[in-house]
């Protein structure tokens, strides 16, 4: 039974580890209409950043504090810049591929093809477990389950309770209609963007404290993160938390009975089985609010 448990607490906070990864990518296609593949360069630009800063002596609990409002700032300029291309949903996609492979290349310029792992002297934290009864819970991994619950708590009720946030809801199926009531609809957008660009700025430091980074390590990432966001319901944060945790949770129970190689193909299979139950994810989408 503490196997179990252990499997089972492991997949929860991997699951919200991916949901706070995953924030901004769900967050972009809800409400910007841009299926946003460049959020991975953000999380991994970052995670380099992480390694550099954390090489040359700089603590990581600071590197996590910094990387927040940089990652913010690129959030907001990244969607300044796709505003003014006016893409639609479908070329966004073709186009933020292109430029995470752009990304990938220059960082095999730049930090070369090899793994590159923050050392153990300078990352102490990766080492650190709570306990919970029988139960060890890494540290990182409890840093990103508290994040990822209060960020995403946080946007939830601010979309459904604050007037910004039901213009912001009300703008993805009539935007003329909100513009005409006042509401700044682009200045909500970007404070959107700039909490996925945090986010992914804060799941890049955690990414850099946990796994070795290597220019193609978001490929590891894409099906997995996606996965989540559909099956929480797209634009929807705290489905994005559950949608996680039943990705993370099947993947541990997989690990736990020893089928470590096909633990990644049974996180896809909840997500098929899942969209096969309801196709349109577990949670209320709001491209459903567009559609209707």
């Amino acid at each position: 039974m503490v196997e179990l448990g252990q499997a089972v607490a492991s997949g929860v906070l991997m699951g919200t580890f991916y949901a706070l990864l995953a924030l901004g990518l769900t967050l972009a296609w809800g409400f910007f209409e841009t299926i946003d593949f460049t959020h991975f360069a953000v999380v991994f630009g970052f995670g380099y950043v992480a390694y550099e800063l954390a090489t040359r002596g700089v603590d990581l609990r600071l590197v996590l504090l910094l990387v927040a409002p940089a990652g913010a700032l690129v959030g907001m300029g990244w969607r300044w810049v796709l505003r003014r291309l006016r893409l639609d949903e479908a070329r966004s996609l073709v186009f933020t591929f292109g430029a995470l492979v752009v990304f990938e290349g220059l960082s095999k310029l730049v930090w070369t093809a090899d793994y590159r792992r923050i050392p153990t002297a300078q990352n102490p934290y990766a080492m650190g477990a709570a306990t919970l009864g029988p139960l060890a819970l890494p540290f990182t991994q409890v840093v990103s389950f508290s994040l990822s619950l209060i960020v995403a708590g946080a946007v939830g009720l601010w979309l459904r309770r604050s007037y910004a946030g039901k213009a912001l809801r009300a703008a993805v199926s009539d935007e003329e209609m909100v513009r005409s009531c006042g509401a700044d609809v682009e200045r909500l957008r970007l404070l959107i963007a700039a909490l996925g660009g945090a986010t992914g700025g804060i799941g890049g430091v955690l990414v850099a404290m946990n796994y070795a980074l290597f220019p193609n390590a978001a490929e590891q990432w894409v099906g997995l993160l996606f996965a989540a966001v559909i099956l929480g319901g797209i634009g929807n944060p705290a489905g994005l938390v559950f949608g996680g945790i039943v990705i993370g949770v099947a993947e541990a129970l997989a690990q736990g009975l020893g089928a470590t190689a096909v633990a990644r193909l049974v996180g896809a299979a909840a997500l098929v089985i899942g969209l096969l139950v309801r196709p349109e994810g577990l949670f209320p989408s709001v491209l459903g609010r567009r559609e209707g």
